[in-house]
């Protein structure tokens, strides 16, 4: 009896090569499997260590005299850098209010 199709050799080295392909697409997906699994629990840990951290700010900021680095006693009153350039609106209103130039 003749082989209807192909020659039997052709046939195992193609089933040969699918079950190679078919296990380094296994072998590729369980990789990435591991991979996603570390970082889930890299994010978990982030998510937690950002937690404590926005926990500790809130409690640092609940107390009554809490002030950043940065705010002084007149929190709200600040003055603009004298590096600024000056727009055409600002020396109006600077002339209105009768400054000078270098003044604020």
């Amino acid at each position: 009896m003749e082989a209807a199709v192909g020659s039997p050799y052709s046939l195992v080295t193609a089933a040969k090569l699918s079950i190679d392909t078919f296990n380094q697409a296994a072998s590729q997906r369980a990789e990435l499997s591991q991979t996603e699994a570390a970082q889930h629990d890299e994010l978990v840990a982030l998510q937690a260590r950002t937690d404590t951290l926005a926990a500790e700010f809130e409690r640092l900021r609940s107390h009554k005299d809490f002030r950043f680095a940065r705010e002084t006693d007149d929190a709200d009153v600040f003055d603009l850098p004298q590096f600024l350039p000056s727009s055409p609106q600002l020396n109006a209103q600077r002339m209105r209010w009768g400054l000078q130039d270098g003044e604020s």
